[in-house]
């Protein structure tokens, strides 16, 4: 096996390597050696491939061999513990184990590279290129980072790697390698100043004798550049804990936060948009009466919903100047709206009643209405308590609330009593009256009736539901500037979502590249990418729903409201928002991606 360098010339701003021509033979080792900035390094990215772009040509007598690298530094991700590493370039558990034990780190698989030295770390690079079987195996400044002592380890291992089926090339400006190599060739600034070859037939048999195993050959399944990484069945969950271990900082606040108020923004735009009718109605009702209704008797034949009201005849009595009246039961009464009974409460038995000021004068004479209250009067032969009087009829409470029941409308007599409907049914007559009352009880929470009433030309059941119209109009107004501003935002955190990608990949652009030279295919980079955003989109949904789960918690505790977000607002906002971040992750991950390997590491590499 062979690999012939032919006239092979590379430039960037200057000449780095003028004329190189060689050949690599398998079972050698190559040493090339050369002052910092000769082009070491850059004919290294030539044999490996990661340059592509250079004059002259590489030819290999026979198959094409699989590269592994061997750098100075370990290049081991961070936030990945050691056996994850191996994994993420060859999921072969049982070979990791195997080929780790015998370099003597096969107790530390579950630790850190930080809690690794420099010898440990580099015996995992070697590990790392030896789970591709290589046929070509490049080695730059392997011991730049190590100590003597295990530089010289390094040297040993690295040399214990020949097989008469595998190239070694190693870059170098230090000694180490020198005894083992079978050629020590001088790079002169991008030429070949010398070729010192030796025998090194006796150190060959030491190193087989000394590392049988190293030279143990993978399975078969492992020749070949296409057979580098074998397609492993991954999932979602399975991908986030790799995820999250080599970037623990996607699932830190300052990285899903500004997602997770952007879902909280749309679920409470959306929340207002379902809710706020219902609600304005449910708080109204604690103030106000809004299950009864005014109608006038005249258009009764043209409704389709009489049989789901309680009507109430409209009984009166009187006796003198003073006029008896029926109060509807408290929770469906305009006499419980504060300010209607100026004094005393409402009615807790049928033998309490409500009297005007008026009235009160009548029956004791007096000013001082609060001194009336529980007080007895006589009135149509039965004795009665007053529990109540009325604020002054001109006041605006009476006038905005009492004067908005029909049947309250039509007295104009000052002197006025209000008893239970059961006792004036049997003390008053009906009277004729062109209007009626009626009780719906749930009229608040049965939009189907109000619809029905609606479709009936009766838009307003009670004077009640005029002032929620007037509140509506003026929320919608207000929804929709939000809806609109939302929308700013969001096209405006678009541009931002761009901007963070793109410079999180910029900055992980070296991994990107060397997770190619490694042989990570760039569908499966770019595969960890997309599912590492879908990670923190799911994060963000998820921290999103539990803050407003805890508002909906609050809210309900406070108010008594149960509040719920529109489902179809809801969801096509969220799959808008969904689609064009994952998009734009895609697009930003893909466009880097067609990037070369060495335009990804080239800051590093020069």
């Amino acid at each position: 096996m062979k690999l012939i360098a032919k006239h092979i010339k590379k430039s960037y701003q200057r000449t780095v390597i003028k004329d190189f021509s060689h050949c690599f033979e398998g079972g050698k080792i190559y040493v090339i050696k050369g002052v910092s900035g000769c082009g070491k390094t850059t004919l290294l990215n030539i044999l490996g491939g990661v340059e592509k772009d250079f004059e002259g040509s590489l030819d290999w007598d026979g198959q094409p061999g699989q590269i592994s690298y061997i750098f100075q530094k370990s290049l081991l991700l961070a936030h990945l513990s050691l056996e994850d590493n191996l994994k993420l370039i060859k999921a072969d558990p049982e070979n990791i184990s195997r080929l780790c034990a015998q370099v003597g780190i096969g107790d530390l698989l579950s630790r850190y590279p930080e809690q690794l030295s420099g010898g440990e770390r580099q015996r995992a690079a070697i590990v790392r290129a030896l789970l591709l079987n290589p046929n070509l195996l490049l080695a730059d400044e392997p011991t730049a980072s190590l100590d003597h002592e295990n530089s010289l380890e390094m040297a040993d291992r690295i040399a214990s790697l020949r097989d008469p089926d595998r190239i070694i090339i190693i870059a170098t400006h230090e000694r180490y390698f020198d005894e083992y190599a079978d050629e020590i060739i001088e790079l002169h600034y991008g030429e070949i100043g010398q070729v010192a070859e030796q025998d090194t037939s006796a150190r060959k048999r030491d190193a087989i004798a000394g590392a049988p195993a190293l030279r143990d050959k993978a399975p078969e399944d492992l020749k070949g550049r296409k057979h580098a990484q074998r397609k492993i069945k991954t999932s979602f969950w399975k991908d986030a804990r790799l995820i999250h271990r080599r970037h623990p900082q996607v699932v830190s606040p300052k990285t899903f936060l500004p997602m997770t108020f952007a879902f909280l923004i749309l679920f409470l735009i959306a929340t207002v948009h379902a809710c706020y009718g219902k609600e304005v109605l449910r708080k109204l009702g604690q103030e106000y009466p809004l299950e009864w209704v005014s109608l006038y008797r005249v258009n009764t034949s043209h409704y389709t919903f009489m049989d789901q009201i309680q009507f109430y005849d409209n009984y009166q009595a009187r006796e003198g100047d003073v006029v008896a009246l029926y109060y509807l039961p408290e929770r469906y009464s305009v006499l419980r709206v504060e300010g209607v009974l100026e004094f005393g409460r409402f009615p807790q038995n049928k033998q309490e009643v409500i009297i005007s000021r008026e009235a009160a004068k009548q029956f004791f004479s007096t000013e001082d209405y609060a001194s009336c209250v529980g007080e007895k009067i006589s009135y149509l032969g039965q004795e009665f308590t007053v529990a109540a009087v009325m604020a002054d009829i001109y006041s605006p409470a009476i006038k905005t609330h009492f004067r908005r029941d029909l049947y309250y409308r039509r007295v104009y007599d000052e002197k006025i009593v209000l008893m239970d409907y059961d006792v004036i049914s049997q003390l008053g007559t009906i009277t004729d009256s062109d209007s009626m009352m009626g009780i719906v009880p749930g009229l608040t929470n049965n939009s189907v009736l109000l619809n029905q009433m609606a479709r009936d030309g009766l838009d307003v059941p009670n004077g009640y539901y005029s002032m929620i119209q007037y509140e509506q109009d003026n929320i919608d107004f207000v929804l929709y500037l939000m809806l609109l501003i939302l929308l700013l935002v969001f096209f405006i955190s678009c541009l931002f979502f761009v901007t963070i990608l793109q410079t999180e990949l910029f900055y992980r652009r070296e991994e990107l590249g060397y997770l190619q030279i490694f042989g990570v295919q760039k569908k499966r980079i770019g595969q960890l990418f997309f599912r590492e955003q879908l990670l923190k989109l799911l994060i963000s949904l998820v921290v999103a729903v539990i803050i407003y789960g805890l508002l909906i918690l609050i809210y309900f505790a406070a108010f008594g409201g149960l509040l719920y977000p529109s489902p179809l607002m809801t969801g096509g906002m969220m799959l808008a928002l969904i689609i064009i971040y994952l998009l734009t992750a895609a697009r930003s991950s893909k466009k880097l991606l067609r990037q070369s390997v060495i335009q990804l590491i080239q800051q590093q590499a020069a």
